[in-house]
């Protein structure tokens, strides 16, 4: 198997994070508040501050109130974790002995033909600013602690990258199967507000694990995991609050199919997970950080499926069989 340089995986992760940055969708700007909607919730604000209502009283509750929801935040996140301890342990060795089965499998069909690879051990652990708390790279242990708290909006993400090179003399395609288990607990809280005129506040937050492949394969994987949403409402006279929370544990593989590799060309392969927060006035945690929470990526098996052979035609392409070369 390839062995890279220093050098080598340092240009991989300048190219993956190009690829991020490139793929990136913009994210939608706030609506803007037109005058309009200033002087009515102005209008309002003075109306309650008349009939009586302290609105500085008011806010004092409501950010002790926030303080609160957010001082419990870790304790319902830690009650998650032993709450699902035996599962998440389940889960993890499900994956183990999937990943043992697949190795020791004899290849008696196309899909597992003889060369099949498994990469144990990433090259780097690329996440976003601040959110892994511990991480560990090993031969089939590799893992990261992942913690995101967020007030606003953001795509969080944390990936291991694996290097792959074809070693064979002619193009071949590859298959590439991402082994992973992802365990976490996601809270979001959404805040009403009094103090302005009637409207919505909208909290979403998202969180997929995907395999990616540069150069890009169509049929990449990924899977949803968590979809959370909250809306508060506010209001002149009233307000709402709206909270939201999910506790995941899944594992399993996720495969990016027919990669084609030119010779001696390299595959970067990124399993990732995607944090995607989008938020008013609110508060999202997102805990793969206690416990036996986190994010694991044990190995990356390579299946090479067909050889390329070039025709007199220029660009054209037959392929075959997997055989020696």
């Amino acid at each position: 198997m390839a062995k890279f340089s220093k050098a080598e995986i340092g240009k991989a992760i300048r190219d993956a994070k190009d690829h991020f940055a490139r793929h990136q969708k913009p994210r939608d700007p706030r609506a803007p508040q037109f005058p309009n909607q200033r002087a009515v919730g102005k209008l309002f604000a003075d109306w309650m501050k008349n009939s009586g209502l302290d609105l500085k009283a008011l806010e004092a509750h409501r950010e002790q109130g926030r303080t609160e929801r957010d001082r419990a935040i870790p304790q319902r996140a830690a009650a998650a974790a032993k709450r699902w301890d035996r599962h998440i342990q389940v889960t993890q060795a499900d994956v183990a002995d999937q990943l043992k089965h697949f190795q020791a499998v004899v290849p008696a069909t196309d899909f597992f033909p003889s060369g099949l690879l498994a990469l144990d051990t990433p090259s780097a652990i690329l996440p976003s600013v601040g959110i892994v708390k511990s991480q560990f790279i090993g031969p089939q242990q590799s893992f990261a602690k992942i913690l995101v708290d967020r007030r606003s909006d953001t795509l969080d993400r944390v990936s291991f990258l694996f290097l792959f090179r074809n070693d064979f003399s002619i193009p071949f395609i590859h298959d590439f199967l991402a082994v992973h288990s992802i365990s976490g607990h996601a809270s979001m809280f959404q805040d009403g507000n009094p103090a302005l005129s009637f409207s919505l506040d909208e909290g979403t937050v998202t969180v997929d694990v995907k395999v990616e492949v540069i150069p890009r394969s169509d049929t990449a994987d990924s899977e949803s995991l968590v979809n959370l949403r909250a809306v508060a409402a506010n209001g002149p006279s009233y307000w709402e609050n709206d909270n939201a929370e999910s506790t995941f544990s899944h594992g399993g593989f996720l495969s990016a199919n027919g990669v084609i590799l030119g010779q001696s060309e390299t595959a970067i392969i990124l399993v990732s997970v995607v944090v995607d927060s989008k938020i008013d006035d609110g508060h999202v945690v997102v805990d793969m950080n206690k416990g036996n929470f986190g994010f694991l990526c044990p190995a990356v098996l390579v299946v090479p499926k067909r050889a390329l052979l070039r025709t007199s035609f220029p660009g054209a392409f037959l392929t075959q069989p997997l055989v020696p070369v």
